[in-house]
């Protein structure tokens, strides 16, 4: 009879040990789930950001080729701009000269009617005058017309000149925008980079959760071994139970030993899950390293095009300036 009080005291210590172990484990299994389930959610939120930084992109991508156009525009513009100011410089010291030359030939027709009129006598003096006067009214007549081409030439280049006047304010309009475009792009980009430095932390943070859930795997495997030498020290004892002459004390033994064993056989299975969470724990670590990896791509990614941006916003700086001096 002692004999079966004590070992129904030790199995009973035995049991509350491992219902303790066991209820310990769930715990720990509890919390590698909800840890398993954030890691989920996190990578959700990195695949999503990364989703908008390639959206970003192709909007830099955009607007880097609608500055291309408006920067070969401006040049075909400015172009087109210094030709006509050459033509109008030439044909305005062609009008120039045009207008002396009718004047000299304006002061020759007077030199020649005051010579004529000395000339020749009284009685052809009029007629010569009406020859004369006839051919300084067509030569009036054509200084007149080719005058009047001239005002519509000047005409058509003022109206041309302010029609590229117009389309430059027009252009520069457009280059403002493309450049707050830039700045917003480039502040959206700037929040990127701190929503993946955040993310970064994040991910350091979780490297370490996974070192301790392998520290936890350390745990379980000593545990686990704890349980089979418990395993054994009960198969022993019911062994030597086995040779006692107590047909009671041997039935209960056994039933205890076997309540035991089930007990041992769910402490197995739970820790088998665990060590299967434990392998989607180690996965999530790869992808997150993985993630990581990314990230640091796309933030040096997204600095060298801060850097093209900058220096692209420096040359439409340089072209406005330009055109706004000319």
């Amino acid at each position: 009879m002692l004999i079966w009080q004590f070992y129904d005291g030790r199995c009973q210590r035995v049991s509350e040990d491992k219902d303790s172990r066991l209820r310990e484990l769930e715990r720990r299994l509890q919390k590698q789930q909800r840890e398993h389930e954030e890691l989920v959610e996190r990578n959700e939120e990195l695949e999503a950001l990364l989703g908008e930084l390639q959206k970003a992109k192709e909007r830099n991508e955009r607007l880097d080729s609608e500055i291309c156009v408006l920067r070969d525009r401006v040049r075909s513009l400015d172009t087109e701009r210094r030709t006509l100011l050459k033509l109008k410089a030439h044909e305005r010291l062609e009008t120039d000269g045009e207008r002396e030359r009718l004047s000299l030939e304006l002061l020759h027709v007077k030199q020649q009617l005051q010579y004529a009129r000395e000339q020749i006598p009284k009685g052809e003096e009029n007629k010569q005058l009406r020859q004369d006067l006839q051919r300084t009214q067509h030569l009036f007549t054509s200084a007149e017309r080719e005058l009047r081409y001239e005002r519509e030439k000047n005409l058509d280049l003022k109206r041309h000149s302010a029609l590229l006047d117009q389309e430059k304010i027009k252009l520069c309009a457009e280059l403002k925008q493309a450049q707050a475009k830039v700045a917003q792009l480039e502040g959206s980009a700037t929040g990127h980079v701190a929503e993946l430095e955040r993310l970064q932390q994040r991910v350091r943070d979780l490297e370490l959760e996974v070192a301790r859930s392998a520290r936890n795997r350390q745990t379980n495997s000593s545990l686990m071994e704890e349980l089979n030498s418990e395993r054994a020290r009960v198969i022993a004892a019911d062994k030597k139970v086995c040779y006692s002459s107590y047909e009671e004390l041997v039935t209960l033994t056994s039933l205890q030993v076997v309540e035991l064993q089930q007990q041992l056989k769910n402490t197995l299975h739970q820790l088998r899950l665990e060590e299967a969470r434990a392998g989607e724990t180690s996965k999530l670590e790869r992808d997150t390293r993985d993630l990581s990896d990314n990230l640091s791509a796309l933030r040096a990614r997204l600095q060298q095009e801060q850097l093209q941006r900058s220096d692209r916003s420096l040359f439409l700086s340089n072209v406005l300036f330009s055109y706004y001096h000319l």
